[in-house]
């Protein structure tokens, strides 16, 4: 059996390196845009009733908040802001654009819901707008999308990891990163929000499969003293994925448009399959020894370092220790339980790993909610301006 990390370390640190550094770090950072891409897809804007008495003909003199929307509709104690699918009644009358535009002309004691049309702050071409998820009793749907990507992450991380025992490292990197990009891309072209939720499922199970395999497949390029650096390097590149989703987001300001700019270039990925090697220790545990070799061979070259002598008997080694290494699903399980020292490692770093992401997302969500009790307050002040008027008749 070789002993890979003693051979990497008389090869040394050099261009291959380098080189696996960048392209690792290029799908550690395209590894973050479907978790990202679905914060502006489904994203919630600032929106308010059209109001046809007050509101200019041409929608480009329109603004969010005139002089006059105080008395046209009514506002949020909590927020200031206009609520957005509630106005005030008008009074009777011809409706014509601007000549009943004077507070004596609307009703403040009665409230109805928008005919459809809505002024926005900046308007951004999303599902939301699209599918007609308006309004608070539809705010649920866009909130569900991200449970839903989470969902799929869930699905996708252990699945992945069966495919990448089963596959390779190499193959579940590069399936997953090109798959997910095909079928964001799909996704782009949905014409229902059916066919856009099952599509973001299926994009966000694919794709959770690419952070995991891409750092494995990293580190066993380095040397183990200098793996912790690289790994901090490496870890530099996912942030900026989120971050380009942001900034094309922010100049497209359409949610197809978008899918389509930051996956297109996804589909390059399938070009790891040559420009990339396969995890060596994965090979070694398959009984590939002489992959392995030539893939030691090849950082040799590229770094420009004489290739070490090998024993002799490394190839039957490596056969021997590919049987006793094929170990199936339960007597991993059966090793992680009898090892105390394992055991309560793994339940430490699950522990904190979940710590971690729930105060991640209870943040992220702590506005939804506050959104939802307003809904709520909305709904009874709508129920109880709906008795009064029962009791009146």
């Amino acid at each position: 059996m070789v002993d890979i990390d003693n051979v990497l370390v008389s090869l040394g640190m050099g261009r291959y390196q380098f080189m696996g550094c960048m392209l690792f770090g290029l799908m550690i950072m395209y590894s973050n845009v479907s978790p990202t891409t679905y914060v502006f897809t489904a994203s919630d804007l600032k929106y308010r009733c059209e109001i046809p008495e007050c509101d200019s003909l041409k929608p480009k003199e329109r603004t969010f908040e005139p002089e006059w929307l105080r008395f046209t509709m009514p506002y949020r104690n909590e927020t200031n802001q206009p609520r957005k699918c509630l106005r005030y009644a008008a009074l009777s009358g011809p409706l014509i654009n601007g000549a009943r535009c004077s507070s004596d002309r609307f009703n403040k004691s009665e409230t109805e819901w928008c005919q459809g049309s809505w002024v926005f702050e900046d308007f951004e071409n999303t599902i939301g707008t699209e599918f007609g998820l308006m309004c608070e009793d539809n705010k649920w749907k866009l909130s569900m999308v991200g449970t839903i990507n989470n969902f799929g992450q869930f699905i996708g991380i252990p699945l992945s990891g069966i495919i990448a025992d089963r596959y390779g490292r190499k193959f579940t990197m590069v399936f997953c990163a090109a798959t997910s990009a095909a079928i964001c891309i799909i996704q782009s072209f949905s014409n229902s929000y059916l066919m856009f939720m099952v599509l973001e499922f299926v994009s966000s199970t694919v794709s959770s499969g690419i952070y995991t395999a891409t750092f494995i497949l990293a580190m066993e390029l380095f040397l183990p003293h200098q793996r912790v650096l690289y790994y901090s390097i490496l870890e530099c590149f996912l942030p900026v994925g989120s971050i380009l989703v942001a900034l094309i987001a922010s100049l497209v300001k359409d949610w197809r448009i978008l899918l389509r700019l930051i996956n297109i270039p996804g589909l390059l990925f399938f070009s790891y399959f040559w420009l990339t090697e396969e995890s060596m220790r994965w090979l070694e545990s398959q009984g590939k020894h002489d992959k392995v070799i030539n893939a030691l061979k090849k950082i040799a070259t590229v770094n420009k370092k004489p290739f070490p002598d090998l024993p002799t008997n490394a190839q039957g080694q490596s056969l021997e220790s590919s049987e006793d290494n094929d170990a199936n699903f339960s007597s991993i399980i059966k090793d992680i339980i009898r090892s105390s020292t394992i055991f309560w490692r793994m339940i430490r770093c699950s522990y904190v790993w979940n710590w971690i992401w729930s105060e991640f997302f209870l943040k992220i969500r702590n506005k939804d909610l506050e959104q939802v009790v307003m809904l709520r307050n909305e709904l009874g002040m709508e129920r109880d301006s709906f008795k009064k008027d029962l009791s009146q008749h």
